[in-house]
């Protein structure tokens, strides 16, 4: 079950109210940081949602962390690899025959060695002119890299994240970048709370100067607007965390998955995801449960030429010998409930 302000002793972890990110509600370079609670879609216990997700097809890597789909053609990051997968069937389960390389770093196949060395590529945004945006978590030093790539050209450039990453963590515990999406003027990312400190957050960079330091093969510091904390349930006592971020032009949307672990770093049991709309200022609009406990990693929503919302998902089963799934949802807004506060 799905509840608020649950006690989570049983798990190890100090209750999470009033918890704030590291540096208070004015972090040290004086970046806005604000706290919401979270509005459930259904007050009522009893009427809270549960989503149904069709499986569409097995994916040709295992630990898929982030999704997007430009021009019919689905991209999949995964964390524990080096390249991206695309498939030009969309929504459909089709062939993954693309594949381009985004670093040349050389993965071990033990699976220990392959965690400790592996660039933790954990989100995927597309930019303006359809460029697509790799993101490393920045949970470890090693971890601060991103990459821009031009599907076309095939074409991919390291970016640094060094500095960016850097001033999040004076205000962020535990940094962990799960997700991101472009919407409007800014380029959102979601910071994943399952380390000790447990907080989600929606960190929000200034698109135009974001783009302007990507020339310069980095992002830096300034490119911060603000930083807003997010308030999410829990599922029978382990807290959600942000995984992804996806827009369909209008409104923001996100998967937050329940994995038992206090770690950054360890992976834990998924106890189950959902999938929610949110404001521009971390607000929870709406948000319902998904079927099953598969560990959703990756989203994108887009509008189908009939004005209808399609999701697609892929869930990381954290089992290299098991390949990730890929989901949809088709018309979500009949399902989902958008309620304001």
């Amino acid at each position: 079950s799905i509840g608020l302000g649950r006690d989570s002793s049983r798990h190890g972890r100090r209750p999470r109210s009033g918890r704030r990110l590291a540096g208070g509600l004015v972090g040290e370079l004086g970046v806005p940081v604000a706290t919401f609670r979270v509005t459930m879609a259904c007050n009522a216990p009893e009427r809270r949602m549960t989503l149904s997700m069709l499986p569409i097809g097995s994916l040709p890597i295992s630990a898929a962390s982030g999704l997007v789909e430009v021009r019919e053609t689905l991209w999949v990051v995964a964390d524990d690899e080096n390249v991206l997968v695309g498939s030009g069937a969309g929504g459909s389960a089709g062939p993954w025959d693309e594949r381009i390389v985004l670093v040349s770093d050389r993965l071990p196949v033990d699976p220990v060695a392959r965690k400790r060395s592996k660039p933790d590529f954990e989100a995927i945004a597309v930019l303006p002119g359809e460029r697509l945006f790799v993101l490393g978590s920045g949970s470890t030093p090693s971890r601060r890299r991103g990459v821009v790539v031009d599907p076309r050209t095939r074409i991919a450039r390291v970016i640094d994240l060094t500095s960016l990453y850097l001033a999040l963590e004076k205000q962020i515990q535990e940094l962990n970048i799960e997700g991101a999406v472009v919407h409007g003027a800014a380029l959102f990312l979601a910071q994943r709370g399952n380390g000790p400190s447990a907080g989600n957050a929606l960190v929000r960079l200034d698109l135009d100067r974001t783009l302007a330091s990507i020339e310069h093969d980095e992002i830096s510091a300034e490119t911060i607007d603000c930083i807003h904390r997010v308030e999410l349930p829990e599922i029978d006592g382990v807290p959600l965390g942000l995984t992804d971020l996806a827009s369909d032009g209008h409104d923001l949307y996100f998967s937050a998955a329940a994995e038992d672990s206090a770690s950054t770093y360890d992976d834990g049991a998924c106890l189950g995801s959902v999938l929610g709309r949110i404001s521009e200022d971390g607000r929870v609009i709406a948000i319902a449960a998904l079927e099953g406990q598969a560990k959703i990693e990756g989203l994108t929503v887009t509008r189908t030429g009939a004005g209808e919302l399609r999701a697609l998902l892929v869930a990381d089963p954290d089992d290299r010998s098991v390949r990730a799934q890929l989901y949809r949802i088709e018309r979500l807004q009949s399902h989902f409930l958008f309620v304001a506060d």
